[in-house]
């Protein structure tokens, strides 16, 4: 089944607005069927390891951005950053730093990446 490319980036808003407003099974079915459809496309693997932080299933989803995401592309910087919020959720702060730190250092100034790390770091003190 292909899904219109148009309609791909409405239902990844959609999946992650309801990972993080109480419908984590809702988001990671809504990611599944994004996969699906495109196998070959990260985006959707990084949306069902936010879903799964969100239902609290820290070792899940670092296993997905560990071993599905970055495994496969190991400069997805946006990954590393839901992967230092996986290892803050998992109570190893030091691993968090490093990974959020790292994506500071190689991430464009002022990127959404940097941005997004930054703002990590800023809940893990």
């Amino acid at each position: 089944m292909e899904l219109e490319q148009k309609y791909r980036p409405l239902l990844g808003s959609i999946g992650f607005l309801s990972a993080f407003n109480g419908l984590a099974g809702a988001a990671e079915r809504i990611f599944d069927g994004l996969s699906a459809s495109a196998p070959d496309k990260l985006p959707p693997l990084i949306g069902k390891a936010c879903s799964m932080l969100a239902a609290k299933q820290v070792d899940e989803a670092i296993a997905v951005l560990e071993k599905q995401v970055l495994a496969k592309d190991p400069t997805e910087l946006e990954a590393k950053c839901f992967l230092g919020l996986a290892y803050h959720q998992k109570k190893d702060a030091v691993k968090a730093k490093q990974i959020l730190n790292g994506v500071i250092a190689e991430a464009k100034a002022g990127s959404a990446p940097a941005k997004m790390a930054k703002e990590f770091l800023g809940r893990i003190g």
